[in-house]
């Protein structure tokens, strides 16, 4: 009789292995979408839009911190391009520019940015939205500009909005 009990719980603990393995991988498919990559290319457009729906976020996101958006955007700049900064308008942000790994600096307006050999700028944006206007359909709107030695070469409209609460 004992042997038979320790064979039924060996059996019950694979099961529930089983089953705790295939809860986190529902668990993390769920929440790949907590971050918005975005490609531009500003050779083609001077102004581009980049919608984020907070809604499109995985659960554990939009319930336990809808306020706090990542979005990776890749700016392809003409091959002539120096001296490259940016602004930002109407947007609470943290940028900075780095890669999968390593720790990201924080980067000012006046720093200038870094664009790789294929003339594309990676640029993190980490950014904060008003916790009242996250239970409305457009949540903000804010601007970030690309600039190329005091002149803008190109605008990147950014629009936020939680589809969830569409009319």
């Amino acid at each position: 009789m004992n042997k038979f009990n320790r064979k039924i719980i060996s059996i019950v603990l694979v099961i529930l292995t089983i089953l705790a393995m295939f809860m986190l991988e529902k668990f993390t498919d769920e929440n790949k979408s907590d971050k918005v990559y975005q490609k531009i290319d500003l050779t083609q457009n001077y102004i581009t839009d980049c919608t984020i729906d907070i809604n499109d976020m995985g659960i554990v996101k939009y319930y336990i911190e809808p306020n706090i958006v990542s979005v990776y955007l890749r700016i392809k700049v003409d091959k002539n391009a120096r001296n490259l900064s940016y602004t930002t308008e109407k947007l609470d942000v943290i940028v900075s520019q780095g890669t999968k790994k390593g720790i990201w600096p924080k980067l000012n307006p006046e720093d200038e940015l870094e664009k790789n050999k294929k003339n594309i700028i990676p640029l993190n944006l980490e950014l904060r939205l008003p916790n009242e206007d996250i239970h409305q359909y457009n949540i903000s709107q804010g601007k970030v500009k690309i600039i190329d030695k005091q002149k803008v070469i190109g605008e990147i409209n950014i629009n936020i909005i939680n589809s969830k609460y569409k009319n």
